[in-house]
């Protein structure tokens, strides 16, 4: 079946619009027709649309907001509130004490611990030193700080028990150690530095030699890089300590 034409809009002649009007798209039939509505006013009454744009994909910009699911910290296994007869006794004054769990929270909300733990450099060698067993641990922190990895007789040694407090007092401990090892002197001190970087050699050739045959005391492997981060991560663990408990005296 063949389709019907519109009608002329000039003349009204039924199926007889076989031409239309470029400008307006009106029906006509004859070139008579078309200049009688060229002289009658030809104009288009369709509102003007611009040309589409293209559509250029956006770019997934980084989100500042980590949206992840964090565990809270009243939800963690804090450690046991410390004594505070432990501050008050003067012939402890001067000796390292446990962390308190305000300072335990400084430095778990602290930006600047933050922004570091969201290094590889850092986050690396601080989880396999979480995966080793206590005494291994702190053994292997010691050598990453540059000490050697069994204390002398009479420092402090923190307890064993919750991880991330004990890497906290155990980096306030070895700090205190490794003053009072360049305060004994210009020839004490060289010593001290030199039996520092013996027993980290000792404690790391210990590691060696204890997953081959058995003997010593294994410790972390680690590069040099990576000890330089580690004492910077805990010379930041320090300094947030020592501002809170600046702060509350």
């Amino acid at each position: 079946m063949v389709a019907k034409l519109p009608p002329c809009k000039v003349c009204a002649k039924a199926d007889s619009g076989k031409y239309t009007c470029p400008t307006d798209h009106v029906a006509y039939c004859s070139v008579v027709c078309y200049k009688k509505h060229k002289v009658d006013g030809c104009f288009s009454t369709a509102a003007y649309q611009p040309p589409a744009r293209p559509v250029v994909p956006v770019a997934n910009e980084p989100q500042e907001d980590d949206d992840r699911p964090r565990k809270r910290l009243k939800n963690l296994h804090w450690p046991a509130e410390p004594d505070p007869t432990l501050w008050d006794d003067p012939l402890q004054r001067d000796e390292v004490k446990p962390v308190r769990h305000s300072e335990l929270e400084a430095v778990a909300t602290s930006p600047a611990i933050r922004a570091l733990l969201a290094q590889p450099s850092i986050r690396t060698p601080l989880s396999r030193l979480l995966s080793l067993p206590h005494h291994q641990r702190t053994a292997s922190l010691r050598v990453l700080l540059g000490l050697p990895a069994e204390p002398a007789p009479g420092v402090y040694r923190p307890e064993g028990g919750k991880r991330f407090a004990t890497a906290v007092q155990s980096a306030e401990a070895m700090r205190e150690e490794r003053l009072g090892m360049s305060s004994a002197g210009t020839g004490g001190a060289r010593g001290g530095r030199g039996g520092a970087r013996g027993g980290a050699r000792g404690g790391r050739g210990g590691g060696r030699g204890g997953a081959a045959g058995g003997g010593g005391l294994r410790v972390l492997q680690s590069t040099e890089e990576e000890r330089k981060e580690v004492e910077r991560f805990a010379a930041q663990v320090v300094d947030i300590l020592e501002a809170v408990r600046g702060a509350a005296r």
